[in-house]
């Protein structure tokens, strides 16, 4: 009985992952096609679709673009949520509680909402349409998240490791 459960358990992960994973497989696949069209059957690797796209100067551009907006709005999202994650955690101030739910609020909004806002709102304070507002808004959907992960860390047992760290002659910013 016990060997059927766990062999119902196996067949039902490997038919999800399945499920998952199958189509960008197939995508994979199919995207190193010689053939004009992606259709079955596969006649042969090649890669002639991404030289095609590499070979684009617009299509390059956009890459390196979406690059940097992702890099360094994560970056911005992990420092700010770092330094208010660590702020929250080691001062207790009337109202943080209230500034902590403010600072998480927007994980309970919908993205494209959040997103259709920042947009009304940079029209609104004529700030104009930037890879530099693109990033803002970045931050701005990241930030909570990074901050929930972080702030959850920064707990009574963190406090205690760096106890021990400066028990052991560590200095407190070490």
């Amino acid at each position: 009985m016990r060997a059927a459960v766990r062999f119902a358990a196996w067949l039902y992960a490997v038919a999800v992952y399945g499920f998952i994973f199958l189509p960008v497989v197939v995508l994979v696949l199919f995207s190193l096609q010689a053939t004009s069209f992606p259709i079955p059957p596969f006649t042969g690797p090649s890669l002639r679709w991404y030289q095609a796209v590499l070979s684009d100067a617009r299509l390059t551009s956009a890459l390196v673009n979406s690059l940097l907006v992702a890099v360094l709005s994560s970056l911005a999202s992990v420092t700010l949520g770092f330094l208010s994650a660590w702020g929250f955690a080691r001062f207790v101030l009337p109202g943080s509680a209230l500034l902590r739910g403010l600072i998480t609020l927007p994980l309970t909004v919908s993205y494209l909402i959040i997103g259709m806002g920042l947009l009304v709102l940079f029209n609104w304070a004529g700030v104009p349409k930037s890879l530099l507002a693109a990033g803002i808004g970045h931050v701005v959907i990241n930030l909570p998240l990074c901050f929930a992960i972080i702030y959850s860390q920064m707990g009574d047992h963190q406090i205690n490791i760096e106890r021990a760290a400066r028990d052991l002659g560590a200095a407190e910013w070490k």
